[in-house]
């Protein structure tokens, strides 16, 4: 029975079905959302809006407006500075966000909803930018939010050139991190309702694409919270969820054996626990000839017979040795 600091863990076994191998993998596949229909409950509230350098945050909060909803404006800047409805903040300072909110708490303005933009914005190859306006950003959101006493909320991430729904479509591979906090973070703050939703920004010079309609954007940020929609993509104004498939996978029957009786292979990294166990493998499944490559070297040979008889080496010096 495992022991903890002392304290037996009498914990019962959980049974796990986990089914045969070749049913374990998937493909993520785009499907189209037949009717975007709006949550009832939609009608009204605060929302808080990070509005891009492309001016998609912007149209979506004029958009709320004109509707009658109350929203905050927040944008990048060199200092914290709070207007009426408009506060620029630091995008890598966390001291920031949590004035931010604190600040909307002593207003009586935390955000019903929270949609955060600033990724629908290219940073090029300034990866570090990429990341400060996007996976750190919603991770100082997160942390900023979580110190408030707030209740049930939900939040929409926006990032464009973030997955390729109708074939085609310019990626950003440094985006990709977002998608992280959008997984995990409803389940470290329990207030929280995430989604991730891919637009297309505003077109760059000589690119036959017109951006994301407001409108859909909206009918999609008012759509009630759904576990299956936790991934989405507006392209027009169809609205596309990320499924997964089963992806069987198919038996291969090897023309030749993988392993060669009496072959010579080399491991590198090869005196690591992992690379010995494979070794050891090898060895004795096909008598295999090994040279191991390692960063640290071995004592002397001659010194190994009294090492191994002393111990007078680390326990991973003579496992090594052994």
């Amino acid at each position: 029975m495992p022991e903890t600091h002392g304290v037996a863990c009498r914990c019962p076994p959980i049974p796990i079905s986990v089914g045969p191998l070749r049913d374990w993998f998937h493909a993520p596949v785009w499907e189209s959302v037949p009717d975007l229909v709006a949550d009832a409950q939609s009608a009204s509230g605060q929302w808080l809006v990070f509005c891009d350098a492309s001016g998609l945050g912007d149209a979506l909060a004029a958009a709320l407006r004109a509707r009658g909803e109350r929203v905050v404006e927040v944008v990048a800047g060199d200092a914290y500075r709070a207007g009426a409805d408009r506060i620029a903040i630091r995008t890598t300072d966390p001291e920031d966000y949590a004035r931010l909110f604190a600040a909307l708490g002593a207003a009586g303005r935390l955000p019903d909803r929270i949609v955060h933009a600033w990724c629908v914005e290219r940073a090029g190859a300034d990866h570090a930018r990429s990341q400060s306006i996007g996976f750190y950003s919603l991770m100082h959101v997160a942390r900023a939010l979580g110190d408030t006493a707030a209740p049930p909320r939900r939040r929409a991430a926006l990032a464009a050139r973030l997955a390729e729904v109708l074939g085609g479509e310019p990626l950003d591979t440094s985006k990709a991190t977002v998608l992280r906090p959008v997984m995990a973070l409803e389940h470290e703050v329990p207030q929280l309702h995430c989604r991730q939703i891919d637009v297309v920004a505003a077109p760059a010079e000589g690119e036959a694409r017109a951006a994301t309609p407001v409108a859909a954007l909206l009918a999609v940020l008012d759509r009630a919270p759904d576990a299956s929609e936790r991934h989405l993509a507006v392209r027009g104004s169809r609205c596309w969820r990320r499924a997964l498939r089963p992806l069987p996978l198919q038996a291969v029957q090897p023309s030749a054996p993988v392993w060669v009786d009496r072959g010579a292979y080399l491991i590198t990294g090869g005196f690591g626990a992992l690379a010995l166990a494979f070794a050891r493998h090898l060895a004795t499944r096909c008598r295999a000839r090994l040279a191991l490559l390692g960063r640290q070297p071995l004592p002397p040979r001659e010194e190994w017979q009294r090492l191994l008889a002393e111990r007078g080496a680390s326990v991973a010096q003579l496992e090594r040795i052994r």
